[in-house]
This record gives structure tokens, sequence and C-alpha cells, in this order.
């Protein structure tokens, strides 16, 4: 850009600053007629200032002679309410073409919608300061894939639990540790769940899902057999819990194929059912070899244990939607008792227990925890 064709340019804009024509030498003249067809929107960009006018035209003349940098930009500002004079080359915004898609399709959001956006834009900032430009690019992350007015549900919520100032240290990390979980792979199980559960207000789980299993009804056995008849070996506090909770009661007569030997009937009381006494030393060092027995408490109390646990999941309050990264989960606790459920598949709109068990003292301070790590948002009872 010749002087002249510097100093023409510059006379349709207002500056407060020193402005020096010649430092726009550099600039293709189609980089300033692209500005000039976009003046308003420009001008409120570089807010009155040559050195920003002179940063935007150097961000827009790289992608001489196509504009599409330029476009982005616009729509960043747009969508955000912000000001910005350039993108950093390496954003990708500019290099992903699926974001840049996204990005100018959001800039067509109606009024209302973008609104929405800047709301949870500002939440988001005041919790956990970010450079502009990358919490507005984390954002836009969220939206490829998904229905523009399913991810604004989610983050209308999201915005309503962020702290608003001023902010305390603890809740400042709290609330940036949930939106570290705030990602584009769990929100597709964020829409299903207000899809699921309107209003965000969860009313408990009524059946078994497969959890990790095959089958709900595997998940639920296998359950049942690891916390209440510690089949594994590992956890035989948790089931002296559900013997009490569930009021399970055995007799030595109980005990067939084989009979008990002389330690096993040592911990029966005299009149020979299983008391307090032997209960823990008998779930941790002998059920697990008695499979028929196992078998024959599972068909008589794995009921009990279920509607138990169904019973839990609509009574108990801190209701959370966490996730550890690969997989999005519904859990709520209550004493020392938690629930965990989730949807059945990835194509799944239907949602199951997963597991329920009682938590054992190490545990608990991460566990049963209204601000636990893993935590994305509260769900409401």
């Amino acid at each position: 850009m010749n002087l002249l064709d510097a100093q023409n340019f510059l006379i349709n804009f207002v500056f407060n600053d020193a402005v020096h024509p010649a430092h726009l030498a550099p600039i293709n003249v189609a980089t300033a007629n692209y500005v000039l067809r976009n003046q308003a929107v420009m001008a409120n960009a570089i807010n009155n200032r040559f050195t920003r006018m002179r940063e935007l035209l150097q961000f827009l003349d790289k992608g001489y002679p196509m504009y599409q940098r330029g476009d982005i930009l616009m729509a960043v500002n747009h969508i955000f309410n912000l000001r910005l004079a350039r993108i950093d080359d390496v954003s990708r915004l500019l290099t992903s073409p699926h974001l840049t898609n996204k990005c100018l399709q959001l800039r067509r959001l109606p009024i209302a919608d973008l609104q929405r956006i800047q709301a949870f834009f500002v939440a988001a900032q005041l919790v956990h300061p970010l450079a502009e430009i990358e919490r507005a690019t984390r954002i836009i992350e969220l939206f490829p894939g998904n229905g523009a007015s399913d991810v604004l549900d989610v983050l209308d919520e999201m915005t309503a639990q962020l702290p608003g100032a001023p902010i305390a240290p603890t809740a400042r990390v709290l609330a940036t540790t949930r939106l570290g979980r705030l990602l584009p792979t769990s929100m597709p199980d964020l829409i299903r769940i207000v899809k699921k559960y309107p209003g965000w207000l969860f009313t408990g789980f009524t059946r078994w899902g497969p959890g990790n299993h095959a089958t709900p009804q595997e998940n639920y056995e296998e359950h049942f057999k690891k916390h209440v008849c510690n089949s594994s070996l590992a956890f035989p506090e948790e089931a002296v819990f559900w013997w009490g909770a569930l009021n399970i009661s055995l007799t030595i007569a109980d005990l067939q194929n084989p009979a008990p030997d002389p330690v096993e009937a040592a911990l029966f009381d005299v009149d020979g059912t299983l008391g307090r006494r032997g209960r823990e030393t008998f779930l941790r060092a002998h059920l697990h070899s008695r499979m028929p027995l196992m078998n024959t408490l599972l068909a008589k109390y794995g009921p009990v244990y279920s509607e138990y646990a169904m019973r839990a999941s609509r009574e108990m309050g801190n209701v959370a939607i966490e996730s550890d990264g690969s997989m999005v989960l519904i859990s709520s606790f209550s004493g020392h008792v938690i629930v965990f459920g989730r949807f059945d598949s990835d194509v799944s709109n239907e949602t199951g227990l997963s597991t329920c068990y009682f938590v054992l003292q190490p545990q608990r301070p991460v566990k049963l925890n209204r601000d636990k790590p893993t935590k994305i948002m509260s769900m409401h009872t």
C-alpha cells in the first residue's frame, strides 16, 4: 500500500493515538478494502487506536487474498461481544476446519442465544481467567456434533452454578475444576441427561443398568456378591454393614455341601445363628468359598439390596453429574452409602443403576464430598 492509499484508508477511522501511514506500506490494498467493507465491525475491534489497526491489518494480510481469518475474527467478536484485533496464527479456530465452520455458524444465532453464550463466557472468565480467544475457543469446541440449543441448555445451568464475585479462593479452585470437566467428550452425555431429566431434576433410578458388565442382570448379581458377600475378599467391613442394613440372617444349618468345619462352626452362636461375634470373620474368610450359599443369599436378599439401592437413589441428596474423563455418571450419597448410574450405552436414552455400595473410611473424604474433584455440576431433587 503506497502512502496515498494508506492516507485515504485511514481517514475513514478516528484514532486517539499517533497515526503513521507509512507503517502500512507492507499491507496489500485488498486487505485494506476488506476492512472498509466491514468498517463498523473493524472500527469496534481497533477501539480508536492506530496500533490496533496496524495489528489488525497485519493479521488479515497473512490470509491475502482470502480473508476467512477475518470472517472468523468478526464472528468471535460478535459471538462473545469482544474487541479482538487478531487471533493467534496457531489458534485452533484457524487450523481446524470443523471449528472454523462451527464458529461461522454460531455467528448467525439469534441475539438472545448469543447473550446466553456471553453470560457463560463472563462467568467462566470470572472464575478462571484465560486469554479471551482461548476461552472462546474452548466454548466453541463444545458445539460441533451437538445441537446449539442443547449446548446452550447445558451452558445455562453451568452459568447458574458458577460462583459470582467476590469468589473465595476455595470456591475458585472448585469451580475451576468443574470447568475443566466440561469437555467436548462430556457434552453429549450432559445433553442426554437434561433431556432425560428436564430442568436437571433427578428422580432416581428405577432399574439396574449394565454398568461394567454385559447385562443389567449380571451387573446386579455381581455387585450383590462383591459388596454384600465380599466375593472379591476386598470388602469384609462393607459386607458387615450390608448384613445389618438388609437384616440378613444365617444359621449353621444353611451351610451344606460341604457341612461346616469346626472353625466355621465356632463362629456361630449357641442358638445356631451367625451373630455379630462371628459375622465379620465368616464374611472375611469363609463365605467366598461357598458359591452355592452365595447364590442362595442372592436369591433371598438380592431383591432387598436392589430395592434399597433404588430407594436410596430416589431419596438421597447431593446428586452430582461427574466424570473421570472417560464416562459421565450420575451419583448421589447419604450417610456412608453412595450410588452411581449412567446411560446403558452411547446410543441409549435409558439410565440404569451401575452400583450401590457402602463407602469405607479411606474413601470418604473423596467419595462423600459435595465438591468432589470429578464433579461437573449438581442436579436438583
